[in-house]
């Protein structure tokens, strides 16, 4: 009897383990196989000379936004850098360690499909600027700021003077402590950082559920979007609330209201996303449509809100492989040209777009209402007053691929048990 009743324990744990291992394994192998390909597109393979640098400075008050060569989040960057040019109180330059194309990374910390040349090295700055401070920081988040471009923060803490405001962005959080420059300040940053934040910079006074938090010349933003929001508080502060308001309105930004009660709850679950990205197989495509005179925040958002989804690669696609002007001049460069468009799932074109609210209905369109909500909640972009629509909830089709498998490890194990029958 002894013997019978660990026999069966054994094969419950087995069928237990059966059901568990399939689905495991398939999620493992997919976000495996996903982030291998992050790598794929590869800026180094365009052979374009650099731009020359953007001189000389004029007399408005100076803005530069520190990237990386490695990487750096395209909603950390160039949304906030049209809302500054659009303020018509500072002229704006990008400035990065070297003066070569270097990748935008999306919401999903994967590539954006989308490359760019920043205004500036570090180098040219001095022939730039000679020795004036800047009158705004801006800092992005940097996937490689302790590595490859580890030059960023000894750079920003001999840039910023007196009377320097420094602005984090997101995730950028991380740089910015790393700087010393926000010791003894409160600050926010990217959502799930804060804990880890707040035990490795206790100097620092973090602050959650909330959109941005200002403490003298210090300025910080909460998860992506966010930024948004504390770059129109930058602005109101430095050049006064019309130019925040005329910035937002050039933009089509609506959520102005943010620069008065900054507070925002963060909630919502991962689950579906997670879901989402380990069962689902299939990828979908888009072709990012990139012409002069883009508007900056609308080709981030057609290239960031389908990213946040996990699922969706989108490319940046041009007429010819060669460096496209934006609205405000900055240099970016397209991953592909627009004889391949029949090989992609979806084109999207940004002009059609006009900022975050048409990327999530486009979304919506496409992927579902639900998928939709979970991608902006993920953004950190409020969308309550949108119409996008029903649909079955995020994760449900993949939960069920989930089950099927474990089911599938089941019956695999039971057959192969059935040669082993129970013995007294």
């Amino acid at each position: 009897m002894t013997h019978l009743r660990r026999c069966r324990v054994l094969r419950a744990a087995l069928l237990v383990l059966a059901f568990l291992a399939p689905p495991t394994l398939a999620g493992i192998v997919t976000l495996y196989c996903r982030l291998q390909g992050t790598d794929l597109l590869d800026p180094a393979a365009i052979r374009v000379p650099a731009p020359a640098p953007r001189l000389p400075a004029t007399a408005k008050r100076l803005a530069v936004i520190v990237a990386g060569n490695r990487g750096t989040e395209i909603t950390d960057t160039l949304p906030l850098l049209e809302l500054l040019e659009e303020s018509e109180a500072f002229e704006v330059r990008v400035v990065a360690p070297e003066r070569t194309l270097s990748p935008f990374k999306s919401s999903a910390i994967a590539g954006s499909g989308l490359d760019f040349y920043p205004d500036l090295s570090f180098a040219d700055y001095a022939e730039f600027a000679g020795d004036r401070a800047p009158d705004l920081i801006v800092i992005p988040y940097l996937t490689a700021w302790r590595t490859a471009d580890a030059a960023v923060v000894p750079w920003i803490r001999a840039h910023a003077g007196p009377a320097t405001t420094v602005l984090s962005i997101c995730a950028g959080a991380e740089v910015a402590a790393a700087t010393g420059l926000f010791d003894g300040h409160e600050a926010t940053a990217h959502a799930p950082l804060l804990a880890t934040l707040a035990d490795r910079h206790p100097a620092i006074r973090y602050r959650g559920d909330v959109r941005w938090v200002r403490d003298g010349r210090r300025i910080s933003s909460g998860t992506l979007t966010a930024g948004l929001d504390a770059t129109l508080a930058a602005i109101d502060a430095l050049a006064g609330r019309a130019a925040a308001l005329r910035a937002a309105a050039a933009t089509g930004y609506r959520h102005v209201r943010f620069l008065d009660d900054p507070s925002s709850p963060t909630t919502g679950s991962r689950l579906g996303i997670a879901l989402e990205t380990a069962f689902r197989w299939e990828r979908t495509r888009v072709a990012v449509v990139v012409e002069d005179g883009v508007s900056e925040t609308s080709l981030a958002a057609a290239l960031d809100v389908p990213a946040a989804t996990m699922t969706t690669d989108g490319i940046a696609v041009a007429a010819t492989l060669a460096p496209i002007r934006t609205r405000n001049g900055f240099r970016v460069m397209p991953r592909d040209d627009d004889r391949n468009l029949g090989r992609y799932d979806a084109v999207v074109r940004p002009a059609a777009l006009a900022g975050y609210d048409r990327a999530v209905e486009q979304l919506a369109s496409t992927h579902g209402g639900p998928m939709a909500r979970v991608a902006a909640q993920l953004m950190n972009y409020p969308v309550e007053d949108l119409e996008l629509g029903g649909g079955p909830p995020v994760g449900v089709t993949m939960a069920l691929r989930a089950l099927l498998l474990g089911a599938a490890g089941v019956v695999l194990a039971r057959l192969l048990m059935r040669s082993c029958p129970d013995r007294a």
